[in-house]
């Protein structure tokens, strides 16, 4: 059932992705061979009027074949010139490549939303209810009822945040900022390292002994103001993160490959059910849609550089190098998935 679920998932937000090109491609008239989930060898194929829809093999990614490509450029010579992706204005290519990314952001917040109008949202306040007695925090001089705004050099406005800065610095003494009657306040905190049992495991963690207010959030407003929220701090999580790898204080091994994603999927399901593996997709989709903003060739994100460069010098950019640098970047891909799926092996094999 987990492999069934990763299936799904993946499933899922492929084709979100790559109905959001489709669409675009089909409103400005581009011709469209094919609309595939997967990779490899068809296994199934539904015949239409222009546009075969296919399910391939590998079950890691899809695409959408677009008539002026520079993979399918014997086959668009018999396509009319006016029905060619790269006769298109720039604006008509922009939002065709764009669309995946902004449908994988429209599902998630969609599934946030849901989520949180028929179950309520975690309350993203700041605000310190409880401070225990004799912890890190209470020795500081953290009070109950001090909002934080900041940790460091960062500004906190939600739970999210807070959480976000303290997973990426768990051993480390942080400055909270805090809002105490009207004033301003500036509070080191080292937190104390504890040992904790769980499921039978010693598990390591970092104490500072604050309480956040636990309560859900409620209505259609709530659940609107939270999805955009979490939506927003998942983002930012995933620009720390590669801010992180630039700066050399993360490693490559922080990616997972499908082996990762299929281990927290059934981790998900395992701890959390049917509602994680809601929660886990939402995720997932904004990974999904960030990472193809990154102007690597093979991503969307490298197409609008390409794009945005054209628009400045006023000039297309040589199909034969464009085509050159996403063979490149293909291979470099593959090199890549090859050794975190070989990474994965070995944390799941370690486990």
């Amino acid at each position: 059932m987990n492999l069934i679920y990763f299936l799904i998932i993946l499933g899922i937000i492929v084709l979100v992705h790559e109905f959001g090109h489709f669409i675009m491609a089909k409103l400005f008239g581009v011709y469209v061979f094919e609309f595939a989930i997967g990779m490899g060898p068809k296994i199934f194929e539904i015949k239409g009027k222009e546009t075969n829809y296919t399910i391939r093999l590998l079950p890691l990614g899809g695409f959408v074949s677009l008539a002026g490509e520079e993979d399918v450029e014997e086959k668009s010579k018999e396509i009319p010139e006016d029905r060619l992706l790269n006769n298109k204005k720039i604006y008509q290519r922009f939002l065709i490549m764009i669309f995946g990314i902004v449908n994988n952001f429209i599902l998630a917040f969609l599934i946030f939303f849901m989520v949180f109008l028929f179950r309520g949202a975690p309350s993203q306040s700041t605000k310190i209810v409880a401070v225990e007695k004799d912890s890190p925090a209470y020795h500081a001089g953290l009070m109950k009822n001090d909002t934080i705004i900041g940790i460091n050099l960062d500004k906190v406005s939600t739970q999210d945040d807070l959480n976000l800065i303290m997973f990426f610095n768990k051993n480390e003494k942080l400055t909270f900022v805090v809002k105490r009657n009207k004033k301003v306040e500036f509070i080191s905190v080292t937190p104390e390292k504890i040992k904790e049992k769980i499921d039978g495991k010693e598990i390591e963690r970092y104490r500072y002994g604050i309480s956040l207010n636990a309560d859900r959030e409620t209505g259609l407003v709530n659940a609107i103001k939270n999805s955009y929220l979490k939506l927003k701090s998942n983002v930012k999580s995933m620009i720390k993160v590669f801010k992180l790898l630039f700066s050399g204080k993360l490693g490559l091994n922080a990616f997972s490959g499908p082996v990762g994603i299929y281990n927290v999927v059934k981790d998900q399901s395992k701890a959390n059910g049917f509602l994680g593996l809601i929660i886990l997709t939402a995720v997932l989709s904004i990974n999904v849609g960030f990472l193809n903003l990154l102007p690597i060739p093979i991503f969307d994100g490298g197409k609008i550089f390409f794009l945005l460069i054209e628009k400045i010098f006023n000039k297309k950019i040589n199909p034969k190098l464009e085509l050159a640098l996403s063979l490149i970047f293909v291979v470099l891909l593959v090199i890549f998935t090859i050794y975190i799926t070989g990474v994965d092996i070995w944390k799941m094999i370690k486990k």
